[in-house]
């Protein structure tokens, strides 16, 4: 697939980069003006979604970081990460059971996700 058929299906890596840096420093509302935008011009591509996930969650938006989830996951069952920030999000709602199954899945995916089995057990205690 040539660069200018790839960046038809997905945000290009200065993009991407753009949000994240956005993100790691704090400017939230930048960051989920620049992924809403992305995830509406790229929906197959769960970098925007997963993003999306985590923008909502730090701004207390569970909803939508758990619609934001569940999308992303949609396009990449493959991703350790997102299905912990899935748990995550479901913890932070009360649902702690429904949140095991996120977190296992995490854990079979990548079995050094260290905060996946803490998480998974602050699942089982609740």
């Amino acid at each position: 697939m040539s660069n200018k058929s790839q960046n038809l299906l997905e945000p290009t890596t200065s993009q991407k980069q753009g949000m994240l840096d956005k993100y790691n420093t704090g400017n939230l509302d930048a960051c989920l003006k620049l992924a809403i935008s992305a995830a509406h011009e790229y929906p197959q591509d769960s970098f925007a979604w997963k993003l999306l996930s985590f923008v909502h969650t730090s701004l207390g938006q569970l909803e939508e970081a758990l619609l934001s989830a569940e999308t992303a996951l949609k396009i990449d069952m493959t991703d350790a990460q997102l299905y912990a920030q899935y748990g995550t999000i479901l913890l932070l709602k009360g649902d702690n059971a429904k949140s095991i199954l996120p977190f296992r899945k995490s854990i079979d995916l990548d079995p050094n996700n260290s905060t996946a089995y803490t998480n998974l057990e602050i699942g089982r205690a609740h």
